[in-house]
């Protein structure tokens, strides 16, 4: 029996991508928290579930400019951790230590940190079980192409004269879609059936199966490589953190690939996304957008970053036009290791960019000696710019408090860099 294994995962993951809504839709009063705090000189962090296991835990950490912690304390579950410091008269950086203690961690430092509520919940899970849908499809050759199928992940193969395609759901039951071509054909076909219960087995012709003929050109600039993901959506998915995606097309183009045209059903979808990454100029480039219509041309953004120093103690580059949030990434890998440590540093826009971090990060790691500054390695600059985002403030709180609210649509650019 041949066997083909698809692993069909959204682009925009792959990308640290992250989706903010600019509405808070269950904000926190802050009369409800402690009406004695004076909140214009004080971070909040409110764990408002049990997000903590006896081995996971997270440390929050005040800093100067200097590198000094001036507030320190343990998150702990279904509790309000407060830190305060002199806001009105300086700026400081708020760092979290998130990590299992002998083993991975990561480490995050928003500079220029703004006192207010940050809101600290559990990702919304689908079902964990992913039950699956087995299709058996009759009338098809071994050369079937499957380009797109509901969730992501699909397994293929071919036996005794029949196709057999396996997907996962997300929901149970749930919608059930799968896009594929054959090599005859000049149209790809489509299966789509509603409420599908989960490990179930359905029997179809393919013959049977209708085309997908509406046609869509995308331009791209020029670029060396090019990966793409497009996703159909239904509004009644969105509903209770529901965020099922249907894979259209999930495929990489080599050098030279500025156009590409594909195929979609019609009246299945409500809106769809778009998102690519690929490489040209001596960066990575980004680029997601979230509509009623998938997106004709990507285009290049409008800003930049030129990077003179990375080190964690002299950081610094210089930015052209205007986005919303840098990333600086490093890692920190120890062999035989107490911990693999991955250290972002995020801050807003701003022309020329520096920061000193040395201090700090030797003072939270005083008492673990394998850890050190020195030994961190620098791995790239991200710059990033949503149409949704109105302030860094949004980006602290999405990035602090987990999955935030999704926007329906949004449109996202972004750029990465090496030193």
């Amino acid at each position: 029996m041949k066997r083909i294994v698809l692993l069909l995962v959204l682009l925009c993951s792959s990308i640290v991508f992250v989706q903010c809504n600019i509405d808070d839709n269950n904000p926190v009063d802050e009369e409800t928290v402690d009406p004695e705090i004076d909140f214009d000189n004080a971070i909040v962090i409110d764990v408002v579930d049990d997000y903590f296991s006896q081995h996971f835990e997270i440390r929050a950490y005040l800093s100067d400019k200097n590198g000094t912690i001036v507030a320190e304390e343990k998150l702990s579950s279904f509790n309000k951790t407060i830190l305060t410091t002199d806001f009105e008269n300086n700026e400081y950086d708020l760092t979290l230590l998130r990590g299992i203690p002998g083993s991975n961690g990561e480490l995050q430092t928003f500079l220029n940190i703004e006192p207010t509520i940050y809101t600290l919940k559990l990702r919304p899970k689908l079902n964990p079980n992913f039950e699956a849908v087995n299709l058996e499809i009759t009338n098809a050759v071994p050369e079937f192409y499957v380009t797109g199928i509901t969730g992501d992940y699909a397994e293929v193969g071919y036996t005794g004269g029949t196709f057999l395609l396996k997907g996962l759901l997300e929901e149970t039951p749930g919608d059930f879609f799968a896009l594929g071509k054959m090599p005859d054909e000049e149209f790809p076909r489509y299966f789509w059936r509603e409420d599908v219960p989960g490990n179930s087995t359905i029997g179809v012709n393919m013959l049977s199966l209708p085309f997908a003929e509406k046609s869509i050109t995308t331009q791209f600039p020029d670029n060396y490589r090019l990966d793409l993901t497009i996703t159909g959506h239904r509004d009644e998915d969105e509903s209770d953190d529901k965020f099922i995606k249907h894979t259209l097309l999930k495929t990489t183009f080599s050098a030279g690939t500025t156009s590409n045209q594909f195929y979609i059903p019609e009246n299945i979808f409500d809106y769809y996304e778009l998102g690519t990454k690929f490489r040209a100029n001596s960066a990575f480039y980004f680029y997601a957008k979230k509509s009623p219509q998938i997106t004709n041309i990507v285009t290049l953004p409008n800003f930049d970053v030129t990077i003179n120093s990375s080190g964690i103690n002299n950081f610094s580059m210089i930015s052209t036009g205007k986005y919303d949030y840098f990333e600086a990434l490093y890692t920190h890998d120890i062999t035989d290791s107490i911990l693999d440590l991955r250290y972002s540093v995020f801050g807003e826009f701003s022309e020329n960019t520096s920061f000193k971090l040395k201090t700090l990060f030797d003072s939270i790691f005083s008492n673990t000696p394998t850890i050190a500054s020195d030994k961190l390695e620098f791995q790239d600059v991200t710059i990033r710019d949503y149409d949704v985002i109105n302030s860094f403030s949004d980006i602290s709180k999405t990035y602090i408090g987990g999955l935030p609210d999704f926007p329906k649509f949004y449109t996202f650019k972004g750029v990465m860099r090496y030193e």
